[in-house]
């Protein structure tokens, strides 16, 4: 072990050049992936600045005005609503029509509360597309706010706020935005199953199978 070892200096000259390609490679990948967080400490700020950012785009940026625009406008929600022929559901002789054969034409089975379910149901039928259109509409704008979010999250850290430099992790991005589309396709799902709640109460059985969808709460 004492014995030396001679190495020719072309071959010490390729080791070095080869440790330096790859010091360069990894800097680069580095750059690329931007700073590394110190620790979970890094990880729950850039959460919390997402939360600021995302909460600010949707209150007060004009993100904010279209998602009220489409529920309120007359092109939103409302709107459409309002341009449905509703009424013809409650005329005074649909709505005698209904109740009186909800339960058949036996004078000692007729029960309006089964007709007035029928009533609601053929209204909701009508309603279902302004909902689906409504719904559709906010899920892409949430999409786009919450990319513009992910993207402007290490700025709204506590840190940055305070004026020191922000935390720049580009991949944060792409971690948190697949969480976040499955949080609102989620959402989208329940608040589209709520335009049908209690259809099947109110049909025949035959129809329950057909429109017996669970209601939920709009906004999940």
């Amino acid at each position: 072990m004492a014995d030396k070892v001679e190495i020719p200096t072309v071959g010490l000259t390729q080791v070095v050049e080869r440790l330096t390609e790859r010091r360069i490679a990894v800097e680069k990948a580095v750059t690329t992936l931007g700073e590394a967080p110190s620790g979970l400490r890094d990880v729950f700020e850039l959460c919390r600045g997402f939360e600021r950012a995302f909460t600010n785009i949707v209150n007060e940026s004009p993100a904010a005005n279209k998602i009220k625009e489409a529920f309120f406008s007359d092109r939103g929600l409302a709107g459409n609503v309002a341009k449905l022929p509703l009424e013809k559901v409650f005329e005074i002789e649909s709505v005698k029509k209904i109740t009186r054969t909800a339960d058949g034409y036996q004078p000692h089975m007729v029960s309006p509360e089964r007709g007035l379910r029928l009533m609601a149901a053929k209204a909701l039928d009508q309603v279902e597309g302004p909902v689906i259109q409504c719904v559709s509409a906010v899920y892409s704008m949430l999409v786009s706010a919450a990319r513009e979010a992910a993207a402007a999250a290490g700025d709204h850290t506590e840190a940055a706020m305070s004026g020191k430099v922000p935390l720049n992790v580009p991949e944060f991005k792409n971690v948190v935005m697949p969480a976040v589309v499955r949080a609102l396709d989620e959402w989208r799902h329940d608040a589209e199953k709520s335009e049908g709640r209690g259809r099947g109460k109110g049909r025949g059985q035959g129809e329950g199978k057909k429109g017996g969808r669970e209601w939920r709460s709009f906004f999940g």
